[in-house]
């Protein structure tokens, strides 16, 4: 089958840590894009896709392992890393993505948590998949894109073939070594084969450009100061003639904060940002567990079409740091526990080439299951009551070729959903009207409607294409944000009626969100150049907006909302052993701030990233030995902030990478990579807009890398 064939070339692209010696040439263009749910090659989906490939992972992960600096760098749309543990204010498009692993959500669709881009090791991708835009196939979360993490795949010639791998990274200050290993086994047959890896990592303190401690957010977790280790299983069998596959993923990953550094706030009047100094921070360590479970069946030999089917479940676990809580009248800090297990089902029914034209229709069925709550871990006080979610989407898409040259995509989602919250009461420091713990009365609420995409792509000419597409992409808003209730603080409690009460089956900020995407493009491709760019416009009639509150803490708002903006790429290939590439893009936005329908109110920065431009250079200097440079420019932009109506401030800056590689063959592979060439100083975008002394914050000074992979 044409599709289970482009999948299997997308896996033998070579590995993100101990690529092969001879690279397979593999043209990104026609690689089937499998978290667009529709297997046709990426030059005939309407809309934005960026594929980043095994070799480009490779680069990225050399420079930094931080996957979502991955992503941000070769994404346009996406706003810088935060370099943390959490990626609360990491957007794309100036709304949230959906991340997938294998096609199982990451994200959390009840208590968002914001952590939810650390719960894997990046060893064990392969590739990455991003739609840019809503979607609406993939379901709760897909308002602002998808980005789909495919996990390794063991490849023909691998005969118990081992891969062991060691490497430091350094800012050559005190306590600055991050220390990493890795071993992997992989074995193929024509009926089966199977693939195991075991990482661990171990990282010390990042350093800014003047040699200081990187500061530390105690309460929200960090990836310096930390251990993680992850364990990764996946095997496959093939039967009936090579037409049906049955295969299992498992996959565990944990990370601990070592309790050896506590913060030092940063002061905002002086633009100092916080530091760290040696000690043990109170509580228990700061935590990511999560575990997944899938299970995939593909039958290619029916008499028509073909079945993907998969069912997964994933156990995730979320500890955060000492924080003021007032779980009770005497009582001021706890830590918050996050606790997430979900399951679900995804099946696709494909059939193609309809009446021996290019056309092809897919019927499925999306089931999912989520159980969240968020408990103090000391006093064992709920912060949300216990929610439970759970959804069946039935779907249908079709596409046909109109001519040679236009191609219609067309289909409808049915999203129906069911939140039940339980009866439950609000901590001391929380609560309505000035009223202390509060009633919480839970109950049922159902949703159901359906989300419609349309899209048309044209070939103008052989090297020049465009397309158009309308997506509705379909989320749900923070509820365990909202049932929390508003932060009082330590305040004495005012007379209120005694019946004072959050009631769930009347609130209407948990109303499901949908948001209409309307995007257009075009895109020129020669032989050894390209350019590509896009228009897009985002509104949704109830976006969820975060608002600050005059407590230092964010409130969901749900406002008339409206992005907008553009994208451009372009690559040139000057020779045979060299590439360059640019991007750049701009986000926009408004809300609707009186409520009348609408929008009136520039987007503050908090909701979208800046301006940037990203260009990187590519070249081998023999089959053996290549290198690769990238610049970020990230522009400087002002805002109103919406609550407070202050002024803010980003102040833009540029940071260069370089990578080097070197290929022993029998001797293995070594990496070398700077991170922050020229020691640039700069605060970090997220700390610059969100103008708060305990989340001010340096970025990484220079951080030199060095890796060896040996195969045997």
């Amino acid at each position: 089958m044409k599709y289970r064939f482009v999948i299997g070339v997308c896996l033998s692209a070579p590995s993100v840590l101990g690529s092969d010696t001879t690279v397979e040439e593999i043209s990104i263009e026609n690689l089937t894009v499998v978290g667009a749910r529709e297997p046709k090659s990426r030059n005939k989906l309407a809309g934005s896709i960026t594929t980043i490939d095994s070799q480009q992972l490779q680069k990225q992960l050399q420079i930094s392992d931080d996957i979502t600096a991955v992503t941000s760098n070769l994404v346009p749309g996406m706003t810088p890393s935060r370099q943390k543990l959490s990626n609360q204010g990491e957007n794309f498009r100036g709304r949230t993505a959906l991340l997938l692993v294998d096609g199982i959500p990451q994200n959390n669709a009840l208590r968002n948590g914001n952590r939810y881009a650390h719960t894997f090791s990046p060893t064990i991708i392969e590739n990455v998949e991003v739609i840019r835009g809503a979607s609406a196939l993939q379901g709760v979360g897909a308002t602002g894109g998808i980005i789909n993490y495919v996990t390794r795949t063991a490849k023909p010639g691998d005969h118990w073939k081992s891969t062991v791998g060691t490497g430091i990274s350094s800012s050559l200050e005190r306590d600055g070594l991050d220390q990493k290993a890795l071993y992997r086994i992989s074995h193929y047959e024509s009926q089966y084969d199977f693939l195991a890896e075991y990482s661990a990592k171990k990282s010390g303190i990042y350093h800014d450009a003047r040699g200081e401690n990187v500061g530390m957010n105690e309460v929200q977790g960090e990836l310096q100061d930390s251990a993680n280790q992850n364990l990764f299983l996946k095997g496959g069998g093939n039967f009936s003639d090579q037409m049906q596959r049955l295969e299992l993923t498992i996959n565990s990953y944990e990370l601990e904060s070592g309790q050896n550094y506590i913060a030092t706030p940063g002061d905002l009047e002086s633009g100092t940002p916080g530091t760290t100094e040696k000690g043990k921070p109170a509580g228990k360590p700061v935590k990511n567990e999560a575990n997944f479970y899938n299970l995939r069946y593909q039958h290619d030999g029916l008499p028509v079409g073909y079945l993907n089917a998969q069912f997964f479940i994933q156990n995730y676990q979320a500890t955060y740091g000492m924080a003021e809580w007032w779980p009770t009248e005497s009582v001021k800090e706890d830590q918050g526990v996050i606790k997430v297990e979900k399951k679900g089902i995804k099946i696709d029914y494909i059939i193609e080439d309809i009446y021996d034209t290019d056309s092809m229709l897919i019927v499925g069925l999306d089931g999912i299951e989520e159980e969240s709550v968020q408990r103090l871990a000391h006093t064992n006080k709920n912060v949300t009551p216990h929610m439970k979610y759970s959804s069946l989407a039935p779907f249908i898409q079709g596409t046909i070729e109109l001519t040679d040259d236009w191609y219609l995509s067309s289909g409808v989602r049915y999203e129906t959903t069911r939140v039940h919250v339980e009866d439950s009461i609000t901590l001391y420091g929380f609560g309505m009207d000035g009223q202390h713990a509060v009633n919480i009365k839970g109950g049922n609420r159902h949703f159901s409607m359906p989300v419609f995409n349309i899209g048309l792509t044209h070939d103008i000419l052989p090297s020049l294409s465009s397309f158009m597409s309308y997506n509705q992409g379909y989320g749900l808003p923070d509820i365990g944000r909202a049932l929390r209730g508003q932060w009082l603080g330590n305040k004495p409690a005012t007379s209120t009626p005694s019946d004072r009460s959050i009631k769930f089956s009347d609130m209407p900020s948990i109303e499901p969100i949908v948001t209409d995407n309307y995007e257009m493009g075009l895109d020129y491709k020669q032989d050894r150049y390209s350019i590509g760019g896009s228009i897009f416009t985002s509104r949704s009639n109830k976006g969820n907006h975060l608002k600050l509150n005059s407590s230092g803490t964010y409130d969901v708002e749900r406002k008339k909302t409206e992005i907008y903006g553009y994208e451009l790429e372009a690559s040139l290939d000057p020779s045979d052993n060299s590439h360059i590439k640019a991007l750049y893009s701009h986000v926009e936005g408004k809300i609707d701030s009186d409520q009348d329908g609408k929008v009136d109110t520039e987007m503050d920065l908090k909701n979208l990233n800046p301006d940037r431009v990203m260009t990187s250079l590519s070249y081998d200097f023999t089959d053996t030995l290549s290198t690769y440079i990238q610049h970020n420019y990230l522009f400087s932009r002002k805002k109103k902030e919406s609550a407070s109506g202050k002024e803010q401030v980003f102040k833009g800056y540029q940071l260069v990478d370089l990578g080097l590689n070197k290929n022993f063959n029998q001797y293995g592979r070594i990496g070398f990579a700077i991170e922050n060439v020229f020691n640039e100083y700069y605060i970090n975008y997220f700390s610059q807009i969100r103008n708060h002394k305990d989340y001010l914050f340096a970025g990484k000074g220079r951080t030199f890398s060095l890796n060896y992979y040996y195969d045997f």
